[in-house]
């Protein structure tokens, strides 16, 4: 334990329960007051909650979470934050999305194939390791795209006045 004792009251302070302690010393004639303040690393705080986005597909996102999402009360006294991103199940961010930590950005362009919500965990974290997390969706909206030939039709010749029927293969289209 680190205390303080009070040479006048005899009081025994311990620090680590008391942020702040007032004593006084006796040099004589002269009282000398001491404000000591312990001030130990604080853990970063959630202050604006990071809001749900969505993209639609093969449209560019510019995602930037708020400066004050999370911050450290710690600031004063020079202490950092530095931000890092993943999927919330622990694994990287897909391909398609990428996180410029020192813009606080999100930053990409889905494909088809990503049409869904991507769960994404943000963290802030502090110089002496203290964290803090936030977690938001970005949603990514189908659009509703045209049918492409894949596989051309090849032609095909119809007597006139007759009936004809000609069945496109299934694989015609995608």
């Amino acid at each position: 334990f680190v205390y303080l004792e009070d040479k006048l009251t005899s009081e025994i302070v311990y620090l680590q329960q008391q942020p702040q302690y007032t004593f006084n010393y006796n040099g004589g004639d002269d009282i000398l007051r001491f404000d000591l303040h312990f001030v130990k690393n604080r853990v970063p705080v959630v202050s604006t909650v990071i809001q749900n986005t969505s993209v639609h597909e093969n449209n560019q996102l510019n995602y930037q979470i708020p400066i004050d999402a999370m911050i450290d009360p710690d600031v004063a006294l020079g202490d950092v934050i530095t931000y890092t991103a993943k999927s919330f199940d622990g694994s990287p961010l897909p391909a398609w999305l990428t996180f410029e930590s020192s813009s606080r950005l999100f930053i990409g362009t889905p494909a088809n194939e990503n049409v869904g919500n991507i769960t994404v965990q943000v963290n802030a974290t502090d110089s002496k390791g203290a964290n803090v997390s936030q977690v938001f969706q970005i949603e990514v909206i189908n659009v509703n795209n045209p049918p492409a030939v894949i596989n051309q039709v090849p032609m095909q010749n119809a007597t006139e006045d007759t009936n004809f029927a000609y069945s496109l293969p299934s694989n015609t289209f995608n």
